[in-house]
């Protein structure tokens, strides 16, 4: 039964990858997006001729599908109790779902448990990326 569900769980991990890029702030607190933003109003380029085709002037809705709007709004709580080690966000533990799940009155199903783990495999992913990305633009400048 859980293969009936890999669609929906694939596409909640890759809402998890666009949430991270497009919302992880640089250093002076603002995002990717927004120096691109800014770079197009001074200049009067588009995105496209500044060479950034994936970024839009409009405000970009995060491709959330409607049947996993809850799980989305159930790892957003999660991840807001998450821990850092200092070098940068924990894993959300088995027991940080099943207290948050019990504290909040909130039954998960094993399905939903294992999409929950699989987007904050997926928000890890992303995140080391971005920091990657970010570590190498600093390093350009």
């Amino acid at each position: 039964p859980l293969g009936l569900f890999a669609g929906l769980t694939g596409a909640l991990c890759e809402a998890v990858r666009v949430w991270v890029s497009r919302s992880m702030p640089e250093a002076d607190g603002t995002t990717q997006r927004d120096h691109i933003l800014e770079a197009c109003r001074q200049t009067g380029k588009t995105p496209e001729e500044l060479g950034c085709p994936e970024i839009s002037l409009e405000d970009e809705e995060i491709p959330i599908p409607d049947e996993g709007l809850y799980l989305w709004f159930f790892f957003q709580e999660l991840c807001g109790g998450r821990g850092n080690n200092g070098f940068g966000p924990m894993p959300l533990s088995w027991p940080d779902i099943e207290a948050w799940a019990r504290l909040t009155s909130t039954p998960l199903s094993p399905y939903e448990v294992l999409t929950i783990r699989s987007m904050d495999a997926a928000f890890l992913s992303a995140y080391a990326k971005e920091t990657e990305r970010r570590d190498k633009s600093k390093g350009k400048r």
